[in-house]
């Protein structure tokens, strides 16, 4: 995911300044009869170089919520990703976190606002342009910018109630089985060690319900065998008590 310097955030109140400059847009704005007819009118402001660095940003944002849902959705499909395109959990909250301290977040539930690029409700988005930031950016141009205020709740609630707090004397272990990254489950520290002593691997609940279903399966396959097999082939001797060839 590239960052750096290739989008400016607008998190200055200059940024976003109800100057003449936007009046025209702002009249032709308001003629609008969905926030997709707005957003064009608005973005028919913006240089090509703008528009570019808008949407760069906006598919940086997209691909870091991709993988926030694919966590909260419990999906599978991720593990199918090339090799280097996979994203551990921690991985994906320390992006996250560096993401926000950057960027901030998106208060996408301004859209429901009825009718928000009317005129009616000119002073709130004077108020939402005047602050910056993403919630600016969706409001006025419609690009995402940054991560949505709703989806970081979500998943700081998923990591916080998945995730053992330190010092509680309890660790996360990964499925050696399956290699699964959402396969982790959260043990205390004196199993872990004792996974570790024995040399055991690891398995998730799945893995060790499919493990324990095979091994049953195979003691009802010898059972079945040995049910078939007459008394006479398990005899050392035969009835003139001669010694059976083995």
């Amino acid at each position: 995911m590239c960052t750096g310097d290739a989008y400016i955030p607008s998190n200055t109140k200059t940024s976003y300044l109800w100057d003449s400059t936007l009046d025209a847009a702002a009249q032709k704005a308001s003629e609008a009869t969905s926030f997709s007819e707005y957003w064009e009118t608005q973005r028919a402001t913006l240089t090509e170089a703008q528009r570019a660095k808008f949407e760069q940003r906006e598919s940086e944002t997209s691909d870091i919520m991709h993988y926030m849902r694919f966590y909260l959705d419990g999906r599978k499909d991720v593990f199918g990703l090339p090799e280097d395109e996979r994203m551990s959990l921690p991985e994906l909250i320390e992006i996250v976190k560096e993401d926000v301290e950057a960027h901030g977040t998106c208060t996408e539930m301004i859209l429901v606002v009825d009718r928000l690029w009317m005129d009616d409700e000119a002073d709130l988005r004077k108020r939402v342009f005047a602050a910056g930031g993403a919630t600016a950016d969706l409001v006025r141009f419609g690009y995402i910018t940054a991560i949505t205020q709703r989806l970081l709740h979500k998943f700081q609630q998923f990591t916080t109630t998945s995730q053992p707090n330190p010092g509680t004397g309890y660790v996360r272990m990964l499925c050696e089985s399956c290699t699964d990254p959402l396969a982790v489950e959260t043990v205390h520290e004196s199993i872990a060690a004792e996974y570790k002593t024995l040399r055991v691997p690891f398995l998730c609940g799945r893995c060790r319900a499919l493990e324990t279903k095979s091994r049953a399966i195979s003691r009802a396959a010898i059972g079945k065998e040995t049910l078939h097999q007459s008394p006479e082939s398990h005899a050392l001797f035969d009835s003139w008590g001669r010694l059976r060839d083995q």
